[in-house]
């Protein structure tokens, strides 16, 4: 696998993208979407396993994360980081316009990846989501969400604290035992509500979509930032054909990163070789 990086202009922001590349012949590509504080070039794990099926897998930090420019944690809205997502798209187009093309999203990709899937027309062909932030504010108070929206009125670009930390994604004894300096915790107020509004709709909207085409959930058994019982409801609730919800024992909120690796690999392995790849052909 190589890596290589370059440089992009994406609605007023200098953005840094992270193509990995399999040795081999290329098949399909994919979009890459990180998690909230997040960066592309931080998934060489998860690119690893594409990339030995032959999958090249281009990404580009969103605003205010990795090493694109703005505030830490400050997306100005959904329409930016969908523009981000459309850039990535067509970047891979360009240079392999024949080949199929998914999304491969964690966490708080997780969720744009599922509104890119609901609403966007673009013909998808396939997409692996690890525990998307299906509901950002659970933790909140009716008056605490109206509170930030009187906030977010006059600072909208104000940063305070996701409260995840290392300790929530993946166990001291991980194969990733340091953090990048590059990963933050801040989101902005304005980002913030936008999840929350952006999550209902995902929510509201998925039920009543079919979708035909193979796509991978993935669930650390025990994580708590975005817990399993809200992966689970949401996978019953779906009427998607070719659709897998696989739980990884043990593992918190980066199952990628963690101890449970190798569990987490096998898994992924095994859709790409019994689902993913035969679908290139049909």
């Amino acid at each position: 696998m190589q890596t290589s990086t370059t440089k992009h202009s994406i609605a007023n922001y200098n953005a840094r993208a992270t193509t990995f590349t399999p040795e081999g012949e290329i098949r399909a590509c994919a979009v890459l979407i990180h998690g909230q504080g997040d960066f592309c070039a931080r998934y060489h794990s998860i690119a690893q396993i594409f990339c030995q099926h032959g999958i090249l897998i281009h990404g580009i930090d969103l605003p205010g994360h990795g090493e694109t420019s703005g505030a830490r944690g400050d997306i100005p809205s959904l329409s930016v980081a969908a523009e981000f997502i459309a850039h990535a798209r067509d970047h891979i187009q360009q240079a392999h316009p024949d080949l199929p093309l998914g999304l491969l999203a964690h966490s708080m990709g997780g969720q744009l990846a599922l509104r890119e899937l609901i609403r966007s027309d673009f013909p998808y062909r396939f997409a692996w989501i690890n525990g998307p932030l299906l509901h950002p504010a659970r933790r909140k108070t009716a008056l605490g969400i109206t509170l930030l929206q009187f906030l977010e009125k006059l600072a909208p670009r104000l940063t305070i604290s996701t409260k995840v930390k290392r300790i929530h994604c993946r166990r001291p004894s991980s194969r990733h035992p340091k953090s990048n300096p590059l990963f933050h915790k801040r989101i902005s107020l304005r980002w913030g509500l936008a999840l929350i509004q952006s999550a209902k709709d995902v929510l509201r909207e998925a039920s009543a979509r079919e979708l035909n085409l193979p796509i991978l959930l993935t669930q650390g058994a025990e994580d708590s930032v975005t817990p399993t019982a809200y992966a689970k409801e949401f996978f019953i609730s779906l009427n998607w054909k070719n659709l897998q919800y696989q739980e990884i024992a043990y593992a918190l909120h980066e199952p990628f990163r963690d101890v449970t690796y190798p569990a987490f690999a096998e898994t992924v392995n095994q859709w790409c070789e019994t689902e993913l790849i035969p679908s290139f052909d049909s």
